[in-house]
């Protein structure tokens, strides 16, 4: 179903695929024409109160000094596989925290991830749109904080300042069949506009390069075997375990702050569990969802509880695997019980979008959104929604995804 104003939103998809195609030709051939774009990106905007944005960047800076604190890492890496014990000093790119917010302004913490999708798209959708990224986030440009997040974590590693002078690959599984390929060309093309050199290689070739990993200063890694567990991770498992290799996102982050254990963890304030070597601050648990219902583990009290609750395999990511408690079947529950490692989440209905600006959808109430903001360390770069229908963020939905913000 078309926007309340079809003629507005059918030129803004125009104007966003010159924009997205005018400097790559990959990207004119991935999406020949503006219709490609209806999925993944929304001509609406979301109108969300400052208040939010201050929460959101608590809720980071607190993430991000836990992940810090040496007593804390002691106690998840006595809980994480061999691969999170590896130190390194590279802190990990383009992580980002997706929250939901209910229609009071409380914003709840979904999940973090390590190697989040989105920051390329969402900057020429703020531009199309004449809405500048909000400067409430950052006082650098999107684009140029995401330079410098990079050239940071170089820096780190090696511990010299040549990061415009390096080699680097964007690396995944299946890469050139990924539905985010567009945005590996859009990476691509911004780095080599530094200078940089950069190249999109597939997982399974990365070891067919002359040194494997070692042939790149930096490998900006999207593959999801989080642990480098699989033996086709070989390669990237060795450019990390022997400093071949500047490696971000890399298993260490991964475990300190984007393993779905994790957000057990930080729902145990330390009254409850005085045997816990940290602690969480109110901030931090009034932004917790509900991991177990009632703190019960029994099957049967979860099945009883099921509609007010969300079942995430936790190692899924993306949605995948993500399934609404109020329309799972029996045997889908007991084969997750009893097969998968899950994460128990409360459901946490979001709000209605609070649309903005002259583009409106007909029906709002159809819609749901959640809120991601990027962050390097504990500095937030940029924020986006993402527009759905249905239970999760999929990208499925004409007029859905990708969704400027606008704070006030």
């Amino acid at each position: 179903m078309w926007p309340a104003n079809p003629q507005q939103a059918e030129e803004f998809y125009k104007s966003l695929h010159r924009e997205l195609t005018k400097s790559s030709a990959q990207l004119s051939q991935f999406w020949p024409t503006p219709e490609n774009l209806k999925k993944l990106f929304s001509p609406y905007v979301l109108k969300i109160p400052k208040t939010v944005l201050h929460q959101a960047q608590e809720v980071i800076h607190e993430l991000w000094c836990l992940s810090r604190d040496p007593d804390y890492q002691g106690f998840v890496l006595q809980r994480s596989p061999e691969i999170a014990h590896h130190s390194t000093s590279a802190s990990g790119v383009l992580m980002a925290y997706d929250f939901h917010l209910n229609e009071k302004s409380e914003l709840r913490l979904i999940e973090v991830n390590t190697n989040a999708s989105g920051f390329l798209f969402a900057d020429p959708l703020y531009k199309v749109l004449g809405r500048p990224a909000p400067s409430e986030i950052a006082h650098k440009d999107p684009i140029e904080s995401l330079l410098q997040s990079f050239a940071q974590d170089y820096s780190l590693f090696y511990g010299r300042s040549d990061f415009l002078n390096s080699r680097m690959a964007i690396v995944d599984e299946n890469l050139f069949e990924q539905k985010m390929l567009p945005e590996f060309y859009l990476y691509q093309n911004f780095f080599e506009n530094q200078g940089i050199q950069c190249t999109l290689v597939d997982l399974k070739d990365l070891s067919k390069t002359q040194r494997g990993g070692a042939d790149f200063q930096f490998i900006y890694n999207r593959h999801t075997d989080f642990y480098l567990a699989d033996k086709k991770s070989e390669a990237l498992r060795k450019a990390y375990l022997e400093d071949l290799s500047c490696l971000s996102p890399h298993p260490r982050v991964y475990a300190l702050l984007a393993d779905k254990g994790r957000m057990i963890d930080w729902q145990r304030p330390q009254k409850d569990f005085p045997s816990l070597p940290f602690s969480v601050t109110e901030k931090l648990l009034s932004t917790q969802l509900l991991k177990e219902p009632h703190g019960a583990s029994d099957p049967e009290v979860i099945w009883q509880q099921r509609k007010n609750l969300f079942f995430k395999p936790k190692r899924s990511h993306g949605g995948k695997q993500v399934y609404r408690g109020a329309s799972l079947s029996r045997k889908m529950f007991e084969k997750l019980t009893q097969e998968t490692e899950i994460l128990v989440q409360e459901f946490f209905p979001p709000g209605p979008p609070p649309f903005d600006g002259p583009l409106q959808p007909e029906n709002k109430k159809s819609w749901k959104y959640d809120l991601r903001f990027y962050a390097y360390e504990d500095h937030l770069q940029l924020a986006v929604g993402r527009l759905y229908q249905g239970q999760v963020t999929n990208f499925h939905t004409d007029f859905g995804g990708f969704t400027a913000l606008t704070f006030y």
